[in-house]
């Protein structure tokens, strides 16, 4: 028994929806994507539900003015039962906006502005609301040695792994390693070390080929300094916020950061449905359900989190509303909000698009 599928049958079409590589993004959404559930255009982007019919994410933008709702996949959507259940699609019900869907699923916060840099080359945009702020946390505790100042993207294990194999040693590297490591230990990269390089040192003229404070790994060259901290998640979501705020006055747009709720920060009562599937994801081993309990879940850390985006965007000029308060200030206990503690269901994005329909695009 599925009781993920039985509760959230929508879930089934969004595990299905595939993923296509790409130059720079890494990964999106599979194009022309057909579903009573979710839908995708010729480039992926989901599909948008507008007062006068569907607006497609990137073909749309022949409009004379449009809105962007950028972020992950709580932008894009997961979680919905059909596309006009979405975010965009409701705040196109509720103002005279044109909202497209510009959420990309696993995406990180590097990626959420790669993906308007890279497609947005209409310049008749008027609002963009970045939904988001969960993912950059969860990625800083899954991936293996990620970026200090790039971060890091779901799948960056699987693609640090291939990488790393593609530079395979071979048997004369091999026997190098196993001749030379027991006098030079891992001061030497075996892998990648050149025939220059190498006569330097056993000539005493070379230096330890890793840098100091970075941590050789088995797999390979780790490219991530040992003294890594969870400020770098800051530090990182600040860097893409300031060009963020440039991009807006280039552009003139009005930006707003929206941190998105998560189920374990607000102090509220659970639906059945939502305990039924939480037990449930939690039971699977070695998930990001149970990353997301240990490290990102306690009231400490999304204090601590909150305040320090709150703080960025109020230096940078950038409107900031946490949609976790707006929640908690709410009557919503025992309502089913979430299909799992990330992503909102079909009740949770009408809470959503009814607080920044009142409290964000009031103006």
């Amino acid at each position: 028994m599925n009781a993920r599928y039985d509760l959230t049958p929508q879930m089934l079409e969004y595990d299905r929806l595939g993923t296509i590589w790409l130059p720079y993004l890494m990964f999106f959404h599979s194009p022309n994507y057909a579903s009573g559930v979710v839908n995708t255009d010729s480039r992926g982007f989901r599909l948008t539900h507008g007062r006068e019919g569907v607006v497609n994410g990137r073909e749309g933008l022949s409009n004379a003015s449009l809105c962007l709702f950028v972020g992950g996949s709580s932008a894009f959507g997961v979680g919905a039962s059909s596309d006009r259940f979405t975010i965009p699609s409701l705040l196109n019900q509720r103002t005279h906006d044109t909202w497209v869907n510009y959420g990309g699923r696993a995406f990180s916060s590097t990626q959420e502005l790669l993906l308007v840099l890279l497609y947005s080359r209409h310049r008749g945009i008027e609002k963009v609301i970045i939904f988001s702020g969960v993912n950059d946390l969860i990625l800083f505790f899954l991936a293996d040695c990620p970026h200090r100042e790039l971060g890091a993207f779901f799948s960056w294990n699987r693609f640090n792994q291939a990488m790393n194999q593609s530079a395979a040693k071979s048997w004369k590297r091999k026997g190098l390693e196993l001749v030379l490591k027991r006098f030079y230990g891992d001061s030497i990269d075996y892998e990648r070390i050149t025939r220059k390089e190498l006569l330097n040192i056993l000539m005493g003229r070379g230096k330890q080929v890793n840098p100091a404070g970075f941590t050789p790994k088995s797999d390979g060259v780790s490219i991530v300094p040992s003294t890594r901290s969870v400020d770098d998640v800051v530090h990182l979501l600040h860097h893409n916020l300031s060009l963020w705020k440039q991009l807006s006055v280039s552009w003139n747009f009005k930006l707003t950061y929206v941190l998105q709720p998560l189920s374990d920060w607000l102090d509220r009562k659970l639906s059945h449905e939502e305990e039924a599937l939480f037990n449930y994801l939690s039971m699977e081993p070695a998930n990001i359900w149970q990353t997301i309990q240990k490290h990102v879940s306690s009231s400490e850390r999304y204090a601590w989190y909150v305040g320090h985006i709150r703080a960025a965007c109020y230096e940078l000029g950038i409107d900031f509303f946490d949609m976790n308060k707006h929640f908690a200030a709410q009557d919503l206990g025992g309502r089913w909000l979430f299909v799992d503690r990330v992503h909102l269901g079909d009740a949770g994005n009408c809470v959503v698009a009814d607080a920044l329909t009142k409290e964000v695009l009031c103006d």
